[in-house]
């Protein structure tokens, strides 16, 4: 099987749907005679903040020697990017090996179960099979969806379960509320083993937090907020005192260094078991990289993967305080699916200019219903009829007023074939 054939196997599960459940991913990892249970675990839930938290755990475990997986989605630019050891992606001959290995296995778990293996579920036993495989010390796993149904809570007793920013979204499937969603997020909560939450949880969403780890004897450790002291915040990275102790990271963002105090008290908790964990601390955040948080791909033409009230928030939090008086041009796609008047009309009242596409998704917005809801709060909005068409436009703007800073918002699919599209016009291509 080549890494073609293997990857159009992989999509072809997303006609099966995103279906909670543990029935068929247990199956089928019995059948793959366990290997959930012979890696050490970090599991991260949340609404926000857990790709860059995951990244985060992941790149101090590796800086401190340990090999150390990481599991994420989606990705920006190339599907591999989802299962990586040590930063390095998982190779294409591996992967297709991995494939090729897993189907009659997914078929078998479907004659057992009576219902087909989806897209995740697959993803999540490779990624389980092949940290086993490759001996690594730990894997930092990333929920998909939710938490207490969702394929990667097969785990059984995690180093530490990581509990990110609690927000309304996927409210069709989670629930209405802080304190429902909560609930779900904090079924990767095991017995006897430790918790971190984010330091900023809304109440209603921290008093189930600390329910659920009080009925499972867990020990919770709470960043303190009021031992933060932001020294600077720039588009370059942030400077910051915690508990006496003075960091930088290079993921740009306030919400970010609040994600990070998660990643300090976690690592200063699992440090007695893990020699030199603790050293590797301060070097990782500085040097830790992970695309689509304001990632800058060119002369200020940044991406980010905001696509829900919380996550625009942060960013236009971060453009009122970085880029105050520069003048904005905004790319932008939305799911049908999100909050989008409110996403898009943040965004667009801090823009000069407004270039509306259509994300290649079947949950996708139009561009022109995009374009419509910018109208009612900027006056230059623009329809493109590609995500190609919508990059050149928004450089040419840029090139006739200087100074100007791109910024291009949505789904981390979607932010992925911006970054592709500017780097081939950059390219010549």
């Amino acid at each position: 099987m080549t890494y073609d054939e293997a990857l159009a196997f992989i999509h072809s599960r997303k006609r099966f749907g995103s279906t909670l459940g543990l029935e068929r991913v247990e199956t089928m990892l019995a059948l793959m005679d366990h290997p959930e249970e012979k890696v050490k675990c970090i599991h991260v839930a949340g609404t926000n903040g857990k790709g860059s938290t995951s990244a985060m755990f992941a790149e101090v475990f590796s800086r401190a020697g340990y090999k150390t997986g990481l599991y994420i989605s989606p990705f920006v630019e190339d599907f591999r990017e989802r299962i990586q050891i040590d930063r390095e992606m998982i190779p294409k001959e591996k992967l297709a090996c991995w494939v090729e290995k897993l189907i009659p296995l997914s078929e078998e778990t479907e004659k057992i179960t009576g219902t087909p293996v989806t897209e995740f579920e697959f993803e999540t036993a490779m990624a389980f099979g092949y940290y086993a495989e490759e001996n690594c010390d730990v894997a930092v796993m990333e929920v998909g969806m939710g938490g207490r149904f969702d394929a990667t809570n097969v785990i059984k007793a995690p180093l530490l379960s990581a509990i990110c920013y609690i927000g309304l979204d996927h409210t069709q499937i989670l629930g209405d509320t802080y304190a429902k969603i909560a609930f779900e997020k904090c079924g990767i909560i095991k017995k006897g083993c430790p918790t971190v939450s984010y330091a900023s949880q809304r109440d209603e969403a921290l008093e189930v937090i600390r329910a659920q780890a009080e009925e499972k004897e867990s020990t919770l450790l709470l960043p303190e907020k009021n031992a933060l002291k932001i020294l600077s915040l720039t588009a370059d990275g942030s400077r910051f005192l915690y508990k006496g102790e003075e960091y930088f990271l290079d993921i740009p963002g306030e919400h970010i260094v609040y994600n990070s105090l998660s990643v300090i008290e976690g690592t200063k908790y699992l440090a007695k078991n893990f020699p030199g964990l603790d050293a590797s601390l301060k070097e990782a955040l500085r040097e830790v990289r992970f695309g689509g948080r304001f990632e800058k791909i060119g002369d200020d033409f940044y991406i980010d993967a905001a696509h829900n009230p919380d996550c625009v928030d942060a960013v236009t939090k971060m453009l009122d305080t970085l880029f105050d008086g520069k003048r904005l041009v905004v790319i932008m796609g939305m799911l049908a699916d999100k909050d989008h008047t409110y996403c898009i009309h943040e965004v667009a009242r801090r823009a000069a200019s407004f270039y509306a596409v259509t994300p290649d998704s079947p949950r996708a917005q139009s561009a022109e219903v995009t374009a419509k809801e910018a109208s009612e709060v900027t006056g230059s909005t623009h329809v493109c009829a590609s995500v190609r068409e919508a990059v050149e436009m928004a450089l040419a703007d840029q090139k006739n007023n200087p100074g100007s800073v791109i910024l291009s918002l949505g789904s981390l699919y979607y932010i992925g074939s911006v970054k592709k599209e500017y780097l081939d016009i950059k390219a010549g291509n």
